[in-house]
């Protein structure tokens, strides 16, 4: 039989205890230090790049929920993956603790620090934006929209699609790049066959930034589709 004495000390020390059950069997305690070496690998691996980078300005940390008693029968060094979705910054999530062919699911709350973008001001429908127009904000994500922008290289010179408030956050879904060509203005097309090219003018009959399509008409009235090149023309592929 355990003593109270020896009971103490595997507290205080974070070691692994065993009590003799009635049946015959075994209860485990888990130590409190796996545990912690437990949430350092599920930090670790919710930190890991997932498809959109969020640069070294976020900084995630995890709470695991799941009860320690329903961890106890977890082997040494489980091999980890998040369940679903990663590219939410905050919530609740679950994680797969694979042991062999045993999988656990675990589950935890990740919340998360860094630094984004707000407008300085009013910014009105079609305004282009300029490093003057924004300003930069640290703190908890947790009550922030999905799609932060977190690189400003990435607002700059973008175009607003909707009224953004002055403070509120920047937001992938409220920008879009700046038109390249505007509808109505007089456009170069360069035209490329096998062993040609062919430069005419053109009218653009809607708006579009660099590398997007761009529907126009030529001086013949014949209408015509191609790609706004970066450099303002209207290339259009004859090849095919």
């Amino acid at each position: 039989m355990v003593s109270f004495h020896r009971f103490i000390k595997a507290l205080l020390t974070g070691a692994w205890i065993l009590f003799p059950l009635g049946s015959g069997g075994t209860q485990v305690l888990a130590a409190s230090a796996d545990l912690s070496q437990l949430e350092s690998q599920i930090t670790a691996l919710i930190n890991l790049p997932h498809g959109k980078s969020v640069e070294n300005t976020v900084v995630r940390t995890i709470k695991i929920l799941t009860p320690a008693e329903q961890l106890s029968a977890l082997c040494a060094d489980p091999e980890l993956s998040v369940a679903g979705n990663n590219t939410r910054l905050t919530g609740n999530k679950s994680v797969v603790a694979q042991c062999g062919t045993r999988r656990k699911f675990i589950q935890i709350s990740v919340h998360a620090q860094g630094t984004w973008w707000t407008a300085k001001h009013t910014l009105k429908p079609g305004s282009v934006i300029t490093a003057d127009d924004i300003q930069v904000r640290t703190g908890s994500l947790e009550r922030l929209p999905a799609g932060l922008i977190f690189d400003p290289q990435q607002i700059i010179g973008k175009t607003t699609t909707r009224s953004v408030s002055r403070g509120q956050a920047l937001t992938g879904n409220q920008l879009r790049k700046g038109w390249a060509i505007v509808s109505g203005q007089e456009v170069d097309i360069l035209a490329t066959g096998k062993g040609f090219q062919i430069r005419s003018k053109g009218k653009a009959l809607g708006s579009a930034a660099a590398g997007q399509p761009l529907r126009m008409a030529t001086r013949s009235g014949q209408i015509m589709t191609g790609e706004v090149d970066p450099q303002g023309y209207v290339k259009i592929n004859l090849k095919e």
